[in-house]
């Protein structure tokens, strides 16, 4: 499946033979998981919050404790990815991801919920970044950049799928999403006994690997993504995920089917966009596609705390949408273009890694300002760091 990078009329076409492979949609499949522990969950987050007697201030905290391990582990777990093959620890992985997270269905308290969140958290860690090395080890050139954004699409559309079942599920009681993670055990045999994937040949020695590792990986492209990864993703998961439902519930009185089916939304928006990503990207520079998506971030987030109709809420999750369908097949490109096989795992494990940072920081840091700020400074305050980005993005990506 490999092909040279190429801009050809030719290319183009060989690159929609992407879609015929079907080891790409057991990728696939695994990455519908990546968004099972979050966007499911984020409609229930009122009813939790109620029914365990949580403040508002402290909810944040079943979605950062679910984070929190990657930013730990997704290194040491890229060099496994490395050194002993992505499919067994993405295996390894979705089992204990589905164990601990049904798990959370029988948790009686606040205590007990966020341990076993942290126990799934740990199997999550590696979802959203060894698929990407995976589909970085199968593509090159045109082919790559179609499978990335056709990726996230698939990704986004898992997460409108799962936030409209989650507020569904969240009218029964708050611990019916929590059923949804035992999906992982059929998708973790997928990945071990059905995908077929470059098997990865070790010549060198553990510590020159070590050493060409940490040479990419700090190389000024590559940590300038990083950088960008934890800062947006703070924006994300600060106000949409953690902070939109609270914001929907609080003012507009909104019930968590129709949180759902507008945060549902936001996730069209992100797929429509993220599979035109190989037509963007010809159109357009990368920084330049960094620049419009945070300009659409903070537009966004601006207009959010001003609608008064959970219906008109569509209006500027739409642009949200259109910012991450943009901005995360983007870094995954950079990312991919400036790494190589034998240290694809590791370098896309520490962009795991910046994503976990980020999840774990945005609500933790805007559950801190709640008080201070109350629920529509939570928006002004992603917004204000939204359009820093925008500078950013300009000055580092030269």
């Amino acid at each position: 499946m490999l092909s040279p990078p190429g801009q050809t009329a030719g290319d183009r076409a060989e690159a929609n033979n992407v879609l015929r492979d079907p080891n790409l949609y057991i990728i696939f499949c695994m990455t519908s998981m990546a968004v099972v522990g979050a966007f499911s969950i984020a409609p229930a987050l009122p009813r939790i919050s109620e029914d365990l007697e949580v403040s508002k201030a402290k909810i944040g905290l079943v979605m950062t404790i679910f984070s929190f391990p990657g930013i730990l582990l997704m290194p040491f777990i890229g060099v496994c990815a490395d050194r002993f093959g992505r499919r067994n620890v993405l295996a390894a992985s979705l089992f204990l991801f589905a164990a601990a997270g049904s798990a959370c269905f029988f948790a009686r308290d606040f205590s007990t919920l966020l341990a076993l969140r942290f126990l799934q958290g740990i199997g999550a860690a590696p979802f959203s970044s060894l698929n990407i090395a995976l589909i970085g080890d199968m593509y090159s050139g045109n082919q790559r950049t179609q499978a990335v954004g056709y990726n996230q699409a698939i990704l986004s559309v898992a997460a409108a799928s799962l936030t409209l079942v989650g507020g569904a599920f969240a009218l029964w009681g708050w611990r019916y999403p929590f059923l949804l993670p035992i999906l992982g055990v059929p998708i973790g045999f997928l990945i071990r006994f059905r995908l077929h994937a470059p098997r990865l040949v070790r010549h060198d020695h553990f510590g020159v690997y070590l050493q060409n590792a940490w040479q990419v990986v700090k190389s000024r492209p590559i940590m300038a993504n990083y950088i960008i990864t934890i800062l947006a993703i703070i924006v994300v998961w600060g106000s949409y995920i953690s902070y939109l439902p609270i914001l929907m519930a609080l003012k507009l009185k909104s019930e968590p089917h129709i949180i759902g089916a507008v945060m549902m939304t936001m996730m069209i928006a992100s797929a429509l966009t993220s599979s035109q990503t190989e037509k963007l990207s010809r159109m357009m520079s990368g920084k330049t596609l960094f620049k419009l998506s945070f300009t659409l971030y903070t537009t966004a987030l601006v207009l959010m705390p001003f609608v008064g109709n959970p219906w008109v809420m569509i209006i500027p999750v739409l642009l949200f949408g259109m910012a991450q369908g943009i901005l995360i097949p983007n870094i995954q490109n950079y990312l991919s273009r400036y790494s190589c096989v034998k240290n694809r795992g590791i370098v896309m494990s520490v962009y795991g890694s910046s994503m976990r940072i980020g999840q774990t920081l945005g609500p933790l840091i805007m559950g801190l300002m709640f008080p201070l700020v109350g629920i529509d400074g939570i928006f002004f305050v992603c917004a204000a760091l939204a359009f820093s980005l925008v500078g950013f993005a300009a000055m580092a990506l030269k």
